[in-house]
C-alpha cells in the first residue's frame, strides 16, 4: 500500500486504468474482466494477490465489486457503467470515465507504465475467457500448494480444484483437461516464476 491512502483507493486505480486499457466504449470491460485482469496485474507488481477466493469462474475478490474499487472509481468519475450486448446476452460493463485521467496520472506515479504493457499480452489472446479462468485458477491453486510446501503437478493442482466445492465442476470441463491444467503451470511459472 502507498503512503496516504488505502488498498481500496489502489485498486479503483488499478481497475480504472484497467478499464481504459482493456475496455472501449463498444465493448466495455466485464465483471469477470474485472476480476481477472487485476488478479494478474497485482501477482506482477507485487508477487501476491490478496483477498481473492475461490469462486466458480476463478479467483474473485468481492471488495472489488462492493466495498472498494468499483464503488470507488464510480463515485470519483473515474469509470462509469454501461450496458453492452454480447453474443445476444445484455451485461453492464464499465468504460473510462469523465476523471480517467487522474487515475492515470496516479498509476503511472506508483508502478510507472511496464504493467500496462506487460498486462497487454492477454487482451487478445483467442478464447480469452477461458483462458484466463484456467491460468488464474491454477495460478492461484499453485499458491497454495507453495505455501503448504507441497510439489506442483499437474495431479496436485486437479486436487485443489477437487477438494473447493467451488471449483470442483471445472475439471468437467475441457479447458480444465489434463494438457491444459500442465499448460497453464507452465504458463504461471512463466509469467510469474516459482516464488510465492
Amino acid at each position: 500500500m502507498f503512503k496516504g491512502h488505502n488498498d481500496y483507493y489502489e485498486d479503483a486505480v488499478i481497475l480504472s486504468v484497467l478499464v481504459s486499457k482493456i475496455g472501449s466504449d463498444k465493448f466495455p470491460l466485464t465483471a469477470f474482466d474485472a476480476q481477472k485482469f487485476p488478479y494478474l496485474l497485482h501477482r506482477h507488481v507485487e508477487g501476491v494477490a490478496k483477498d481473492y477466493r475461490k469462486f466458480a469462474a476463478g479467483p474473485y475478490n468481492p471488495a472489488l465489486k462492493y466495498k472498494g474499487a468499483r464503488p470507488i472509481a464510480i463515485k470519483k468519475k473515474y469509470i462509469r457503467t454501461q450496458n453492452a450486448t454480447y453474443m445476444g446476452k445484455t451485461y453492464q460493463g464499465m468504460v473510462a470515465g469523465d476523471n480517467l485521467p487522474e487515475a492515470a496520472n496516479y498509476f503511472e506515479q506508483w508502478y510507472g507504465s511496464e504493467p500496462l504493457q506487460w498486462i497487454e499480452q492477454f487482451q487478445y489472446i483467442k478464447g480469452r475467457k477461458d483462458e484466463l479462468e484456467l491460468l488464474t485458477t491454477v495460478d492461484m491453486a499453485m499458491i497454495e500448494l507453495r505455501e503448504s510446501n507441497k510439489l506442483i503437478t499437474s495431479l496436485a493442482v486437479k486436487e485443489i480444484i477437487e477438494n473447493s466445492d467451488e471449483w470442483r465442476a471445472k475439471l468437467k470441463r475441457e479447458i480444465f483437461s489434463d494438457v491444459n491444467i500442465l499448460r497453464a503451470i507452465n504458463w504461471s511459472n512463466e509469467l510469474f516464476g516459482t516464488e510465492v
